[in-house]
């Protein structure tokens, strides 16, 4: 049985060398658009912590944090964010055009889960070099609120829980493709949510803050995690995300089937 998970593990990881090596090679091609994508990556985490540093010169706190609390927390965020945008953003934009014209016929027929030849097909190979401007951010920011010894052992597994709810979140979410012409809608309201995501969840008032944190969990991406690192380790908040992630697994399960059960295939 271990022979076998590990032989799993190993085939997967040679299919998504290859296919970032395939990534890799088409935007070598384009070398301009390669540095364009990392001046306005980080033009954007600039301007995003920025935008939250002017609002401490006129208030002392936002809710309960000060500035370097909710400095962290964007910092956390922004990881998240080029993670996401490194590894699974291109995907789907890919998506609307394989169902439309029959090309999900081919992940259908490969040998690997469909959601991983579908999601992670896409890598975007300018964030190798953002990952040292962002973990340098995540790392100055969580100096300066002096987190504990035992925080940083959490951060990667929280850093690695909090990407997991996302992109589940977000592939629950491109699951109504399959009842869809034209996806740039989804694509709009899936980018919109990220941007609530961006900030903690007490900055919202009581109904929306429900909303997003139990019907449809996208502030849990970062609060719960920030809430466990600023204000005492509990656990409870390592509890909230891996409910999430569980609950909300089985939903896409769910629909990922109703979907695939609604498309027509080019063949048929």
């Amino acid at each position: 049985m271990k022979n076998k998970i590990t032989a799993t593990i190993s085939h997967y990881l040679s299919v998504y060398m290859s296919f970032a090596s395939t990534s890799f090679a088409k935007a070598m091609d384009f070398r301009l658009n390669f540095i364009l994508l990392i001046i306005l990556d980080i033009c954007f985490y600039s301007t995003t912590l920025a935008s939250v540093d002017i609002l401490y010169d006129h208030v002392t706190t936002i809710g309960p944090w000060k500035r370097d609390q909710l400095m962290f927390f964007l910092s956390f965020m922004l990881f998240i964010d080029y993670l996401h945008m490194s590894l699974v953003s291109e995907s789907f934009w890919q998506l609307s055009f394989k169902v439309r014209t029959g090309e999900l016929d081919f992940e259908i027929l490969k040998p690997i889960s469909i959601l991983f030849s579908v999601f992670f097909r896409y890598v975007r190979p300018s964030g190798v070099p953002l990952f040292f401007v962002t973990s340098s951010i995540l790392i100055y920011h969580g100096l300066k609120v002096e987190l504990s010894l035992f925080n940083w052992i959490m951060l990667p597994i929280l850093i690695f829980l909090s990407f997991t709810l996302r992109i589940i979140l977000e592939f629950a979410i491109a699951t109504v493709t399959f009842w869809m012409v034209e996806t740039i809608s989804i694509n709009f309201v899936r980018m919109q949510l990220q941007s609530l995501g961006r900030w903690p969840d007490f900055v919202y008032s009581s109904y929306p803050k429900r909303i997003f944190t139990t019907i449809f969990p996208i502030l849990m991406v970062g609060s719960a995690p920030a809430h466990f690192l600023l204000e005492g380790n509990s656990f409870r908040y390592i509890f909230y995300l891996l409910a999430c992630i569980v609950i909300f697994s089985f939903v896409l399960k769910y629909f990922w089937k109703k979907g695939l059960d609604q498309y027509d295939s080019a063949s048929s």
